[in-house]
């Protein structure tokens, strides 16, 4: 993507005498390190007043073991506008493989889904990832990369940047720093990975503000001015992302703050979670607190979520409003995200990662403040064990179903919107209960018993003779996982149920015999006609029947009509 007409220039000798020393320029590229990323997100408005707010992160990935590999590239978009929320993330082949590569040597996620998802890559990547076209041009001296058309970013020998991407629009923006780059978390910029024996621990540096400006181009050709403000990190560390079995799971949920009294708030908290019993244990927590005058500090902090937003399709549950106190400053906020569904799905995080912006409210010692946020949780994304993930749809559907299927009969609110009785008559008591046992109770059991289903009555042709058990059912009917055959050439009227298919019937004249009859050769013979009619009452033969004297002998038959 073109992000200026100009060619681009090198950077000085005064920049290249900063690098020698070991002090090189934010943004400026480590390719000694195995994996490095540049985030940005901004909070700009168009002349029309609407607010657009987005987030871009680009992703390189080297192997340290072989140089002469190609590196691997990933790209993530998001933008939020009074259009809705989008998003996309791409890859390029190399960090292709290098996902897939990760995936199959992941020992500790269950290996019915790492087989799965190996053999899945192994034809190109999931959706909604998609793969780079396009080769990505960067250089190896300083910040200058493009993913083609998709993403640009670079800095300008004045020290600005230049950001291009596209969205729905295509956005050319120009990031003036209003603060200097300092570290985050604590005085080396070291943040722990999800690996204890964090051999992915990361380096990370911030640059908590910069005035962005520039021209957004819509689809149908015309342009809008934009202005606003935007944040930028730089991280870049080891590339260890196996683990195994037992493998404490890592959780990372993060904010930027830009108060609009000056302050940059930067927190991180991290936990870790056993993979057998699921119990979390706080790992670290800390604050970078960047004053007007640009002084920065490190502090402790309370991180509180208020509201959560739990994602159906890969059941991850994210912190949407969280409570954030730093007591050495006197600091109590309030972040809250304003769209709960900011869910990315892409294997480039493991299986998905959550983002929104955020509104900030809250008091500084006893100053009202306020500003803006961006609010992010990269869950552990690893599963264990497939049965165990998949009883959690059990507790959301339990949840979900609390919220209108209400366990108390006297919840008249919810009672009148299952049964359409709200705001047209009273209903009394035990009326109330009759229809809460009709209507909700029978949810509710499915519900406390995973597992069952309410099984049709099977119709039989004819009533069981006194006497006989009636015939079992067959397995695949008695179980709850096989739903029960249908017919297919069932005879009913239109808008009637299909009954179950019933089993063969014997052949007429073997219906009511025992089994040894059908089986032994010498006692075919005994065998009833295949026309002959079954009588009321069994009939024996005579050689069944013990030997009978001449004054027992058994009266003839009266003849029927």
């Amino acid at each position: 993507m073109t992000i200026s007409p100009r060619p681009l220039k090198r950077i000085p000798s005064q920049a290249g005498a900063l690098e020698a020393s070991g002090s090189p320029l934010f943004g400026s590229p480590h390719p000694s390190a195995g994996a490095e990323a540049w985030y940005l997100n901004g909070h700009v408005r168009d002349e029309n007043g609407d607010t657009y707010t987005w987030m871009i992160s680009m992703l390189r990935r080297h192997d340290v073991q072989d140089h002469d590999a190609p590196a691997g590239y990933g790209l993530v978009i998001t933008c939020s506008s009074q259009a809705g929320v989008s998003a996309s993330a791409w890859v390029s082949p190399a960090m292709h493989r290098a996902v897939r590569e990760a995936i199959a040597g992941d020992t500790a996620q269950d290996p019915r889904i790492r087989d799965a998802l190996a053999q899945a890559l192994d034809e190109g990547p999931l959706l909604p990832d998609r793969l780079l076209t396009q080769p990505v041009a960067e250089s190896a001296q300083h910040l200058d990369v493009s993913f083609g058309d998709l993403a640009a970013l670079r800095r300008d020998e004045d020290g600005a940047y230049r950001l291009a991407f596209r969205d729905k629009g295509r956005f050319e923006l120009l990031l003036t720093p209003l603060k200097e780059a300092v570290p985050q978390f604590n005085a080396q910029g070291s943040s722990p990975g999800r690996l204890p024996s964090d051999a992915d621990a990361m380096t990370s540096y911030v640059m908590p503000r910069l005035h962005a400006q520039g021209t957004m181009h819509r689809g149908d050709g015309s342009r809008q001015r934009l202005e606003g403000q935007a944040w930028c990190t730089q991280d870049w560390g080891a590339t260890d992302l196996l683990s195994f079995p037992g493998t404490p799971g890592h959780t990372r949920e993060w904010t930027g703050i830009q108060l609009e009294n000056g302050w940059e708030i930067s927190c991180i908290h991290t936990r870790t979670s056993d993979p057998a019993t699921g119990a979390t244990a706080l790992e670290f927590t800390r604050a970078t607190a960047i004053a007007p005058d640009g002084t920065t500090s490190y502090h402790d902090l309370t991180w509180q979520p208020i509201h959560h937003w739990t994602s159906l399709a890969t059941l991850n549950t994210y912190p949407t409003t969280v409570r954030v106190s730093v007591p050495d400053l006197g600091l109590d906020l309030d972040v809250t995200a304003t769209t709960a569904q900011g869910e990315i799905r892409t294997l480039l995080a493991g299986r998905a990662l959550w983002e929104s912006p955020a509104t900030v409210r809250g008091i500084q010692e006893t100053t009202p403040v306020a500003g803006t946020a961006f609010l992010q949780t990269l869950p552990t994304n690893t599963i264990g064990d497939i049965e165990h993930y998949m009883r959690r749809t059990h507790d959301i559907a339990r949840t979900q179903a609390a919220a209108l299927y209400s366990a108390d009969p006297g919840d008249e609110t919810a009672l009148g919107l299952l049964t359409g009785t709200s705001g047209r008559t009273d209903l009394d008591t035990d009326v109330r209960h009759r229809l809460h046992q009709a209507v909700t109770a029978p949810i509710l059991h499915l519900l406390d018993n995973p597992g069952r289903r309410l099984a049709p009555v099977r119709h039989r042709s004819r009533p069981v003779p006194p006497g006989r058990r009636p015939r079992a059912l067959p397995a695949t009917d008695r179980g709850h996982r096989t739903p029960p055959r249908l017919s297919p050439d069932h005879r009913r009227h239109p808008g009637q149920l299909p009954h179950p298919a019933r089993p063969p019937k014997r052949p007429r004249g073997l219906r009511h015999r025992p089994r040894h009859h059908r089986r032994h050769p010498r006692l075919l013979h005994l065998r009833r006609p295949h026309a002959a009619r079954p009588t009321s009452r069994p009939q024996h033969h005579a050689a069944h029947l013990p030997a009978l004297s001449a004054g027992h002998a058994r009266r003839p038959r009266r003849p029927g009509p």
